[in-house]
């Protein structure tokens, strides 16, 4: 009986046992791998990935050694600079593109052909000069009776007698009259030079909207980001290659400043120092699935003036109105080479 108890407990601990085992050699065989690569180019395999490795990326392997998952790598702190670089001008961008989207809407609900233009320009042109000569015969005047008043306080001074206060007080109202008188000459040459600057711009600008418009209604293209200045959208992830490479030479040939960031997502050259420099850049942005959008970003050194951060004078609105048809034309042509604008 003894014996008996012994042999039946035995098989009751062997039935008690093997569950339990069966469990843990299934979860043995069933329990994922991790790969990773160091720093140093190593490659390493554990049923866990250390800590101090978890920033470089692995991938997660079944027992079958086939691929399940794969965890990207910790970006460094230079990418995640990048990225938000890569951000605000995105968002620059969007708010340039609002805002010349409304410069030419007005443009073309106030004119009706370049012809209304130009007689609204001329007739501007004609008050500077109206206002210009008014000006010079005031300042003509000031100065005759300046000479005049200075002549009077010498021939007291002559006589040795005292130069009455009202002789010296209208000869310093007349000085500070002159002054403001120049002063206004330096206003109105600077209004009449932006305004120039202005009409030049936009006469340039409507010839293209109504020349895109035409074109745009003739072949049928209702393509929205067309009249977007400085944004190229890629109809493949081919074509987009090959508009990034054109882009880059574009902004080597316009930039005023050697190139200090080069990725590929976003290619800049260094921030301008002097008046007459311009710091350009391109971007790459995904959009709808697998296509990209490549646009332009140009800054001056008058950014601060404005506090836009965005470059406004004529030269640079020029570059970017070129932007998309060069990369059209030179993805159309075979190796032609750059041209500055």
């Amino acid at each position: 009986m003894k014996l008996l108890l012994s042999a039946q407990c035995i098989t009751a601990l062997c039935f008690a046992f093997t569950p339990a085992l069966a469990q843990s050699q299934s979860q043995a065989q069933s329990k994922h791998m991790y790969r990773w690569v160091d720093e140093n180019g190593k490659v390493s395999f554990s049923d866990q990935v250390p800590p101090s490795k978890a920033e470089l990326g692995h991938t997660e392997l079944d027992k079958n050694a086939r691929v399940v998952k794969v965890a990207a790598r910790a970006k460094t702190k230079a990418e995640l600079e990048i990225y938000k670089r890569l951000m605000q001008l995105k968002k620059q961008q969007e708010q340039l593109n609002l805002k010349q989207k409304a410069h030419d809407k007005n443009l073309l609900s106030s004119f009706i052909d370049l012809a209304a233009m130009d007689t609204t320009h001329a007739a501007k042109m004609q008050v500077f000069n109206e206002q210009d000569r008014m000006l010079r015969e005031t300042n003509k005047k000031l100065d005759d009776e300046l000479a005049a008043k200075q002549q009077n306080a010498a021939s007291y001074e002559i006589k040795n007698s005292k130069i009455p206060v009202s002789v010296l007080d209208r000869i310093e109202d007349i000085q500070k009259k002159i002054i403001q008188i120049k002063q206004a000459a330096n206003d109105l040459q600077q209004k009449r030079e932006k305004s120039e600057a202005e009409f030049t711009a936009d006469r340039a600008r409507f010839i293209f909207l109504t020349q895109s418009k035409n074109s745009s209604t003739a072949n049928g293209n209702n393509d929205k980001s067309a009249n977007q200045p400085g944004l190229f959208s890629c109809d493949s992830s081919s074509q987009c290659e090959k508009a990034w490479i054109i882009a880059k030479e574009f902004v080597k040939a316009n930039s005023t400043a050697k190139i200090n960031v080069d990725t590929d997502t976003l290619f800049m050259s260094e921030d301008p120092i002097s008046d007459t420099d311009l710091n350009l850049s391109i971007s790459k942005i995904s959009i709808e699935g697998s296509k990209s959008q490549i646009f332009l970003d140009i800054r001056c050194t008058n950014d601060a003036l404005t506090n836009k951060g965005i470059c406004s004078n004529y030269k640079a609105e020029e570059i970017r109105n070129k932007f998309s048809d060069y990369l059209k034309e030179r993805l159309n042509t075979a190796n032609s080479p750059p041209s500055s604008f």
